[in-house]
């Protein structure tokens, strides 16, 4: 019979049971390392530890291979710790291992989550940003979206663009009208024979009348 190197040393099976996470999770960490080496051993009959496959230059024993295939063994507690604290935060799978991590190392390290809370993000490093607030300002984007989304339907606001457009319409409408007024009133201006006044009469009324004539472009360039 096989036994545990210490009662820290779990199996497998026994190491799912208490975080909650399957097999295959569990083993793809250990083939990933975000279980660490010094977590995981291999025993023989003796219960002496085999760790030929992770220290490949150190000399072993060489024993006839047996029909058996020896079984894991985690160093859980240790193990969980490296584990929740090396997880991709930014990955929606890493969130559901992490929270089982946490439910299984706090039964043995109260204090652990304490001392692990997530920190709040920092604006200026988009890769410490954790999953929960990364949905959160998805969501407030969304919801400002959808409020501007609104505002435009009921008529309170008006696309950017929409805006330039009209503006450069009502500029070159101004500048047209003010363009056509030297060539309106010239021959009026030399009838007057270089009278000051009337010639500051004809300037002035020919201005106001082009001015009167776009007083409603407001209205013509927002239909």
């Amino acid at each position: 019979m096989i036994e545990k190197i210490s009662k820290e040393w779990v199996t497998i099976s026994e190491f799912e049971r208490l975080t909650g996470l399957n097999n295959r999770t569990i083993m793809s960490a250990i083939k990933r390392e975000m279980i660490p080496p010094d977590c995981i051993a291999r025993t023989d009959g003796n219960c002496m530890p085999e760790t030929s496959f992770l220290f490949d230059d150190v000399p072993t024993v060489q024993v006839e291979p047996k029909s058996t295939t020896k079984p894991y063994y985690i160093n859980s507690q240790p193990a969980a710790e490296y584990w929740y604290n090396h997880l991709n935060l930014n990955r929606q799978a890493s969130h559901d291992i992490r929270e089982k991590l946490a439910k299984y190392i706090i039964t043995f390290n109260p204090d652990f989550m304490n001392r692990n809370k997530d920190e709040p993000p920092d604006e200026k490093d988009s890769n410490s940003m954790s999953y929960k607030e990364a949905v959160r300002v998805e969501r407030v984007a969304k919801a400002k979206i959808a409020e501007l989304e609104l505002k435009e339907k009921e008529g309170s606001l008006v696309k950017k663009s929409i805006v330039y457009d009209r503006l450069f319409t009502f500029g070159q409408e101004i500048r047209n009208s003010l363009l056509a007024i030297p060539d309106r009133i010239t021959d009026n201006i030399i009838a007057v024979a270089g009278n000051r006044t009337k010639t500051l009469n004809l300037i002035y009324d020919a201005i106001a009348a082009e001015l009167e004539k776009l007083s409603d472009i407001n209205d013509r360039t927002l239909k």
